[in-house]
């Protein structure tokens, strides 16, 4: 058996026996050319500036977004839609500095509607959180107010007259 990235030894006899097809291929030809409208991985790769290897990992870590058509022979095929999908992956990732684990998410919230009402749902707790809160300092902040005005009132004019450093007379 051979190892990937070398090349087969022409001594050596077919893997199954068959004439040149390995072990499951089937005898249509191994460089199919693509049907119109259809792109290779090299026209992802040309097209999107993504390295071979990156265009296979996002297939990998984005397997429900990113969905190659394959050939008999296991060649991958795209639509002009799968190449829009690298770039907004690429965008999101490179440009915008998400994490995987952040694309995978936004990736799962455009898709699926249940995850964008729920993350809905969330913020709009999160807001009558922050909006209680914010009146409750509203609230404090008033009392303390009263407090000192009561406290001024009833000090007399010398200790009223206290200065900051810094300040003139």
């Amino acid at each position: 058996m051979r190892r990937p990235g070398r090349p087969a030894d022409p001594a050596a006899p077919p893997a199954d026996g068959a004439a040149g097809h390995p072990k499951g291929a089937s005898s249509a030809p191994q460089n199919e050319t693509a049907s119109p409208g259809e792109l290779t991985i090299s026209d992802i790769e040309q097209r999107s500036g993504l390295p071979l290897s990156t265009i296979r990992y996002y297939e990998k870590e984005f397997a429900g977004f990113i969905k190659p058509r394959k050939t008999l022979g296991g060649h991958r095929r795209y639509a002009e839609s799968d190449l829009q999908k690298f770039l907004y992956v690429k965008e999101l990732i490179q440009d915008k500095k998400l994490s995987l684990k952040k694309v995978r998410q936004a990736l799962v919230s455009e898709n699926e509607p249940q995850v964008l009402r729920r993350d809905l749902d969330l913020l709009i707790e999160v807001y009558h959180q922050i909006t209680e809160e914010n009146e409750r300092l509203k609230r404090g902040m008033q009392e303390l107010a009263l407090r000192l005005a009561r406290l001024e009132e009833g000090q007399p004019r010398a200790r009223k007259s206290f200065r900051f450093f810094g300040e003139n007379k």
